[in-house]
């Protein structure tokens, strides 16, 4: 007897740690995919397709990578564009994981100039990107039955690396992020880095580079951040990535002077005007000169030791303005800009 099994093209998991689409071996080939991994209880292959300039796609599971990947660009390719074509006409959401994203550096007000990432096509705006971004993902919101995504990376000047995870969500899919989210996080526990974050890179806090531009907060930022709600767990907190008082793991302007041990940055409406991180009703917990205070708001060269919220559904937001610097401006009050490197962890009922 030969017993035929029906491979449904789930969502699936490769040893790259991507995210493909399960299809039988055969269908995985005839559709010019690639293998990678397992599916369907060892009965599937985890297929990704590759794609590069100039291209298109209409299947799940797509690879967007620059021409030379896995090398750098050795010329400026200029637009690199790949059109993502809705597989099916269920399609609410197309998830970008940047598995590994190298473009220059914006300029000296935080803008991406030379080299972005821009997403057009979807129903929400969806901020350009420049920079180290390794490891990062957003959401794209798509009206269901509409026309076509646009994912293009234009590059100015040589060394550029993308390999860019492309996965089509449908409107009933446990995968689909709530509406509003550009990030979207799934796990218990985890970290949340704004883009182009890269704490080792920074080494002068206090005056403007003089050869080497070390990383910079990206401006013009508007989107929300959300983390899945869990059966068992009522509260989230949220902790500074490092422990070590000033280190930059969290900078979003205002107050550039040094604090001492144990001290925050600003919180409230009041002090965080131009970039903040809002986190609805959240309280500052284990910080002995404010004790229990609440505030939306957190900007500055430090973040409490604790921040809590149980304000469903998860959320917090990050706001920049227009004019990043990476190094303290008292003439604007807004430096240094590094941006935030912050833990949080879903707590029990």
């Amino acid at each position: 007897l030969f017993q035929f099994i029906t491979i449904s093209p789930d969502i699936c998991t490769t040893t790259a740690n991507t995210q493909g689409i399960c299809y039988s071996a055969a269908d995985c080939t005839n559709l010019q995919g690639t293998a990678s991994g397992t599916c369907a209880a060892g009965f599937g292959v985890c297929c990704t397709f590759t794609r590069n300039c100039e291209s298109s796609t209409n299947v799940n599971g797509t690879l967007f990578q620059n021409p030379e990947y896995p090398s750098a660009t050795t010329t400026a390719p200029g637009s690199c564009k790949l059109t993502v074509v809705p597989v099916n006409e269920n399609i609410c959401q197309i998830r970008l994981d940047l598995m590994e994203f190298t473009l220059a550096q914006p300029d000296e007000n935080g803008v991406c100039a030379d080299d972005f990432l821009q997403v057009t096509g979807g129903t929400t705006t969806i901020p350009a990107i420049c920079g180290q971004n390794n490891l990062q993902h957003m959401y794209v919101e798509v009206s269901p039955g509409s026309g076509s995504v646009s994912i293009n990376v234009d590059t100015f000047t040589a060394g550029a690396k993308w390999n860019i995870s492309v996965t089509q969500i449908e409107c009933s899919s446990p995968y689909r992020a709530p509406a509003g989210c550009l990030q979207y996080f799934t796990n218990t526990h985890g970290t949340i880095k704004s883009f182009n974050y890269d704490a080792t890179t920074f080494t002068s806090p206090t005056t403007p580079p003089p050869a080497t531009t070390p990383t910079t907060q990206l401006a013009s930022q508007v989107y929300g951040v959300c983390i899945k709600s869990q059966s068992g767990y009522c509260s989230v907190a949220y902790t500074k990535t490092s422990a070590t008082p000033n280190d930059y793991t969290f900078s979003l302007s205002d107050d550039p002077g040094p604090l001492p041990v144990g001290a925050i940055g600003s919180i409230g409406s009041t002090d965080c005007t131009t970039d903040y991180l809002m986190i609805p009703m959240g309280i500052i917990t284990n910080v002995p000169a404010y004790p229990a205070t609440s505030a939306d708001r957190y900007c500055g060269i430090n973040f409490p030791s604790k921040v809590e919220t149980s304000i469903q559904p998860f959320a917090l937001y990050v706001v920049t303005d227009d004019t990043e610097t990476n190094y303290a401006d008292p003439a604007l009050n807004d430096g240094p800009n590094v941006g935030f490197s912050i833990d949080y962890r879903m707590k029990a009922c």
